[in-house]
């Protein structure tokens, strides 16, 4: 389990974060993001487009603080979808950073 840690998806490609940010609600993905990594937050904002940012941005005021405890539970949530869509061949993972070349 541990190979999923969240902090992965920050080495994903545009293609599979957008599958992923189809895949799991706005709202999650904010509550999941509050205190991640500056690194994680900015790929999955760059990933999404601007009015989905802006969208994130007003639930972000709108949401308040959130228990620890409510973050770890959702950032849980989307990475059992990850695990999901990897085992479907629906995205495919890269669990290390490795240069690609087209």
């Amino acid at each position: 389990d541990e190979m999923y840690d969240f902090f992965i998806l920050s080495r994903q490609s545009q293609e599979v974060l957008q599958a992923l940010l189809e895949a799991v609600p706005l709202e999650e993905w904010v509550v999941a993001l509050k205190g991640a990594e500056p690194e994680l937050v900015k790929v999955v904002q760059t990933a999404i487009p601007k009015r989905q940012a802006q969208q994130m941005e007003s639930i972000k005021r709108r949401q308040g603080p959130v228990p620890l405890s409510r973050i770890e539970q959702v950032r849980k949530d989307i990475m059992a979808v990850v695990r999901d869509m990897a085992a479907n061949g629906e995205i495919t993972l890269q669990l290390f950073r490795e240069q690609t070349v087209e």
